[in-house]
C-alpha cells in the first residue's frame, strides 16, 4: 500500500482510514468554521467513505487511523452542535453508523449522486437538518431516499434542476392482544412521499399523485410548501397536476401569503405574483399590509411586480428560491 504523505491542509486536519491504495475514510475532521467542505481528494487519495460517529461527539476512531495535517491549538474537532452545514465530495459513497449522531444544529448536507449505503441512526438527533442538496439530476440515481427514510422530519431536498418538500411523519408501534404481536402505525403523509422513488431515482408522477391527500390530512403550510416548490421548478409536471397545485394556492392564497409575509420570503412572494394566484386587488392589499408591518422592501416589490407581472405574461417558469 502506498504510503501516506503526513502534508498540512490549511483548512482542515482529518485522521483517515486507508481503504486501499487510492481511497481512503474520513474518521474525524479539524477545523475552525461550522461550515465544513470535504473535499474529494486528499492528498492523493480520494474520499470514498465518511467513518461511523465520525461527526458526533462520541468518538470512535480506528486504531489503524492516520493523521494527515497537524492539529494546530485553534482547531478543534468538528462535531455534534459545531456543524452547521457539510458538503461532501461527490466520491462519497459510504456513510457509517451514527456519523452525524446529535449534530443538532447540522442545517444543511451537500453531496454527490453516488451514495450507495448508509449506516444505521446516522442523522439521529439532527433536529435542524432541513436541506438536502444534491448536486445530481432528479433523472439520475442518488442517495436521496435513503436519507429520507432516516430523515422523518420535514426536508427539502434540492437537485440540479428540481425542489422537493417531503413533510415529516411518525410512527409507532402498538401491542395487539397478549400474544406480544405489535402493530406499526405511522401518522404523516410524509411517509407515502418518501416512497416516491423508482430505482434510487425520483418518481415525479408519483409524487404528484398523492398531493390530493397531503390536502385533506396536512396542515395548509405543508401542502402549500408542496405546491409552491413544484410550480417553481416544474420538471416532468404534467399539467393535470400544475392546475391541482395552482387551484390550491388560489383557495388558500391569503393564508399563505400572510406566512410569506411575516417571514418575509420575497422569492415565493414574487412567484405568487408571477403564477397571478391573487387578483390584483389581493396584490394591492399585500402591499399594504407589509407597509403596515414595517416592511418597505416587501411593500416596494410587490408594488413592481404588480405592475410586471398583472400586464405581461412571465417569460419562463423557473425561479430561483432560497427558503
Amino acid at each position: 500500500m502506498r504510503k501516506l504523505e503526513r502534508k498540512m491542509n490549511t483548512a482542515y486536519s482529518y485522521e483517515i482510514q486507508p481503504l486501499d491504495e487510492h481511497s481512503i475514510s474520513i474518521e474525524r475532521v479539524y477545523g475552525t468554521t461550522p461550515v465544513v467542505v470535504i473535499p474529494e481528494q486528499i492528498d492523493g487519495f480520494t474520499v470514498k467513505r465518511i467513518g461511523a460517529y465520525c461527526f458526533s461527539e462520541s468518538k470512535h476512531v480506528p486504531a489503524d487511523a492516520v493523521t494527515i495535517g497537524g492539529v494546530d491549538s485553534f482547531m478543534k474537532a468538528l462535531c455534534g452542535n459545531d456543524i452547521e452545514e457539510i458538503s461532501l465530495p461527490d466520491s462519497v459513497e459510504q456513510i457509517g453508523n451514527l456519523a452525524f449522531y446529535n449534530c443538532r444544529k447540522l442545517r444543511t448536507l451537500t453531496l454527490g449522486r453516488f451514495l450507495k449505503e448508509l449506516g444505521s441512526d446516522a442523522f439521529m438527533n439532527c433536529r435542524s437538518l432541513k436541506r438536502l442538496v444534491l448536486r445530481s439530476s432528479m433523472e439520475e440515481a442518488s442517495g436521496a431516499q435513503l436519507i429520507l427514510n432516516q430523515v422523518r422530519a420535514d426536508l427539502e431536498v434540492e437537485f440540479k434542476e428540481a425542489l422537493f418538500f417531503y413533510p415529516e411523519y411518525y410512527d409507532s408501534y402498538e401491542e395487539i392482544g397478549p400474544a406480544h404481536i405489535f402493530a406499526l402505525n405511522i401518522a404523516g403523509e410524509g411517509f407515502r412521499a418518501r416512497q416516491c422513488f423508482h430505482e434510487r431515482m425520483v418518481d415525479a408522477a408519483a409524487y404528484d399523485m398523492i398531493f390530493e391527500r397531503i390536502c385533506i390530512e396536512e396542515k395548509m403550510w405543508t401542502a402549500a410548501r408542496m405546491a409552491l416548490c413544484r410550480l417553481a421548478y416544474p420538471v416532468e409536471l404534467k399539467e393535470e397536476a400544475r392546475e391541482r397545485y395552482l387551484s390550491y394556492l388560489k383557495e388558500h392564497a391569503s393564508e399563505v401569503c400572510d406566512v410569506l409575509i411575516q417571514k418575509k420570503d420575497l422569492a415565493l412572494l414574487e412567484l405568487i405574483c408571477r403564477l397571478q394566484v391573487m387578483e390584483r386587488s389581493g396584490i394591492t392589499a399585500l402591499i399594504e399590509q407589509a407597509a403596515e408591518a414595517g416592511w418597505a422592501e416587501g411593500s416596494v416589490s410587490l408594488s413592481s411586480w404588480q405592475q410586471k407581472y398583472y400586464k405581461e405574461e412571465a417569460a419562463s417558469s423557473c425561479y430561483d428560491i432560497e427558503w
